[in-house]
């Protein structure tokens, strides 16, 4: 199944906010209901809505989704009711074929990119899933981060890591986001803060890589300008907008503890990996849970954690 809803709590930006209603829930108590509204996938509709991974999707305002199937990487188009409408591209090197497509957003209303990480390039289509025009570019695939991002400009940044050269601290992963116009020119280059990585990664044979527990640095462009970032270890954000001053944002809440049945569940996913490749190193579970996973900005002008 997929659902439209993405993110479960919204952080209002004072310097872009001011005036604006902040969504609230129904009880009034400033928390935000989740509703769905749109689910897609049945075990019973046919090949075409069935998802065995949800690598990427994007939606316009009308409503149509575009979802990319994990493990055959095809993009699918689906209308505001949920109803197959045709596959966007395929798999492959030619015009209008993507390989490894590792970032999906519409641009405009009117464009699809595709951040097409195989063959080192951006794909472009229509909304109605015609295929555009192609143009290169230098960027980086898997891991953490977003690949892709939209500006409210039309520009899109590409994520890349930094020259191996480039002045860098043990333990971080020096990027940045390389900026295009649509057209494929290059603007300039918007380094983010280094991620400091101590990752809790989990690892099955044949069940995937997780990394549930990170001990990291994440960030997201503001699409006004600017960065926001935050560690994952406290509930802490830091917002640089392209103008006006600086600020903090910053809660004081509890940590969630890592117990119960899904710490069970963890342990034995673990012991089960541990099984299937012996002598590998099993790691602890930490005892509490990050208090931050990523960050998304929106072009309303808020921050998603």
């Amino acid at each position: 199944m997929l659902l439209r809803t993405l993110a479960a709590l919204a952080l209002a930006l004072p310097v872009t906010l001011a005036g604006q209603q902040v969504p609230r829930s129904a009880t009034g108590s400033g928390g935000i209901t989740l509703m769905r509204e749109l689910a897609i996938g049945t075990d019973t509709a046919g090949p075409d809505y069935e998802f065995a991974g949800i690598g990427l999707a994007a939606v316009t305002r009308s409503g149509s989704v575009f979802v990319g199937n994990a493990p055959d990487g095809q993009i699918r188009k689906y209308d505001v009711l949920g109803r197959y409408r045709g596959d966007v591209g395929r798999v492959g090197s030619g015009p209008g074929e993507y390989r490894h497509a590792q970032g999906m957003a519409v641009v405009g209303d009117s464009l699809l990119v595709v951040y097409d990480w195989g063959n080192g390039r951006v794909v472009l289509f229509d909304t109605a899933g015609t295929y555009r025009r192609t143009f290169r570019v230098s960027g980086m695939g898997g891991g953490p981060g977003k690949l892709l991002v939209v500006l409210s400009d039309g520009t899109i940044g590409v994520l890349t890591r930094m020259a191996a050269n480039a002045p860098r601290r043990a333990g971080t992963l020096p990027s940045a986001y390389v900026r295009y116009r649509l057209t494929g020119e290059v603007l300039d280059t918007i380094r983010v803060p280094d991620e400091v990585v101590a990752d809790v990664t989990l690892g099955v044979r044949n069940l995937g890589w997780r990394f549930p527990f990170s001990a990291t640095t994440v960030s997201t462009l503001l699409p006004r300008g600017g960065i926001a970032t935050a560690r994952t270890t406290t509930y802490r954000i830091d917002v640089a907008p392209a103008s006006g001053p600086a600020f903090v944002i910053e809660r004081t809440v509890p940590p969630v503890p890592l117990a119960g049945r899904e710490r069970e569940e963890w342990q034995a996913f673990l012991d089960f990996g541990g099984r299937q490749a012996p002598g590998l190193r099993v790691p602890s579970l930490p005892r509490q849970k990050p208090f931050v996973r990523d960050l998304f900005a929106d072009a309303e002008g808020r921050i998603w954690v």
